[in-house]
């Protein structure tokens, strides 16, 4: 249950420059301050990046209807599935989203590689520069390598099976991106990200996956931090205290 939900959005003329969160997620304080255009939110949660990039995406000042609400197209042995309904099947076969809000200013993640001789592939960020309703397309910014490519992308569809059944899903290969899981951050580096370590970490490494996702750490940002976050998987603790006992075993030896 979601409650005292707030959003404060500052020079709205300028893209999303200084958007400030602030809401509940259960018994969950979620707050994140976006003053930067390359910050990104990192959360344990999927539910929370959800809600973060449609208070957001919301927020964001659309001009002459240029914007896409886009439903995934979803297919089981040819007959049509509403995607709310076939996304616990498909979610393990396709990365591609049910649902996805498209518009200028609004950031987002590449899903797959297949433009990869472009130097943009599967985790790749960018924005969105325009949207065209019409024949359901859009522009997008991606920084690759110290240059700006704008290039346009449209609905893809993806084939598989499932329990033998013929399945297939068509979207934009895109995911909204101001913030995201750390499972979604995994092998990404960011230019800055802001997160919060508490309670709501709950698998070992989740912090490290977290913190190491950047490569300065004034580019890191903590809303908040607890011991707690910091878990460590009890094998791998055990194995450390073997190899420091072969360690110390092993200069004895030689001195």
């Amino acid at each position: 249950m979601k409650s005292d939900q707030t959003i404060s959005l500052r020079n709205p003329g300028k893209c999303y420059n200084n958007i400030i969160l602030n809401f509940y997620y259960g018994q969950q304080q979620i707050y994140f301050s976006y003053h930067s255009i390359d910050l990104l939110g990192i959360v344990v949660l999927k539910a929370n990046a959800q809600q973060i990039n449609r208070m957001i995406c919301n927020s964001l000042p659309t001009f002459n209807n240029k914007f896409i609400l886009s439903r995934a197209t979803d297919f089981i042995n040819f007959v049509e599935s509403d995607p709310q309904s076939s996304e616990h099947m498909f979610k393990q076969k396709t990365n591609l989203p049910p649902y996805i809000r498209l518009q200028p200013g609004a950031r987002i993640m590449y899903l797959n590689n297949s433009l990869f001789e472009q130097g943009i592939c599967n985790g790749t960020i960018g924005v969105i520069t325009d949207v065209n309703p019409e024949n359901l397309s859009v522009r997008i910014a991606f920084s690759i390598r110290g240059s700006i490519i704008d290039i346009e992308i449209y609905k893809i569809t993806h084939y598989f099976k499932i329990n033998g059944n013929n399945c297939r899903r068509t979207q934009f290969p895109l995911q909204n991106c101001f913030a995201l899981t750390v499972h979604k951050t995994q092998g990404l580096t960011l230019p800055r990200e802001s997160l919060s370590l508490d309670q709501s970490i709950f698998s070992p490494g989740q912090a490290y996956v977290a913190l190491s996702r950047c490569s300065r750490w004034e580019n890191i940002e903590l809303s908040s931090l607890d011991l707690s976050a910091f878990i460590t998987n009890p094998d791998v603790t055990l194995e450390y205290q073997r190899l420091e006992n072969i360690s110390r075993s092993n200069l004895h030896n030689f001195s």
